[in-house]
């Protein structure tokens, strides 16, 4: 068997979830992990206990960071936060199910997640903190998909 690593090519350990490019530095998840960088320059900064799924920049006190989601189906869903400055990573649970991706408003004022349970839940940001997630909207299928429109509005998208 070819080693991957022979062709340039990174080891997520099973498939890329979500990408991210963030001050021209490319940033994927995969059950390895959060991994900076592409092909053999690719390395694992992150590797929680918990699943993560998706991931979006925002900024913190002019600072970029990462807000993390995932969580375990039926358990518990997550919210964490990496920042780059200290290489730190905090979590929280927000709900009982899986989150399955995260939407950074375009004005940076707010977050949205989509959750397994079917729920899209919002919280406002105010450049240091974060307010308690609250639900927006509730779907009969789980929510694979949040964004945020130009105008800031809120728009979904649900399968």
């Amino acid at each position: 068997m070819e080693n991957p690593l022979d062709k340039g090519e990174p080891i997520h350990r099973g498939l890329v979830s979500d990408i991210a490019l963030v001050d021209n530095q490319i940033y994927s998840l995969s059950p390895a992990g959060l991994s900076k960088g592409i092909g053999t320059e690719s390395e694992v900064i992150l590797s929680p206990s918990i699943r993560l799924l998706a991931l979006s920049e925002f900024q913190r006190n002019a600072l970029s960071e990462l807000v993390l989601v995932g969580g375990e189906p039926g358990v518990s869903g997550v919210v964490g936060f990496y920042s780059f400055l200290n290489g730190q990573f905090q979590s929280e649970v927000v709900g009982e199910d899986l989150i399955y991706d995260v939407a950074v408003g375009p004005a940076n004022d707010r977050i949205a997640i989509g959750c397994a349970d079917g729920r899209v839940m919002l919280a406002l940001f105010d450049g240091v903190t974060i307010s308690g997630f609250v639900v927006r909207y509730a779907h009969t299928a789980p929510v694979r998909s949040v964004v945020f429109s130009g105008d800031g509005e809120l728009s979904l998208i649900h399968i």
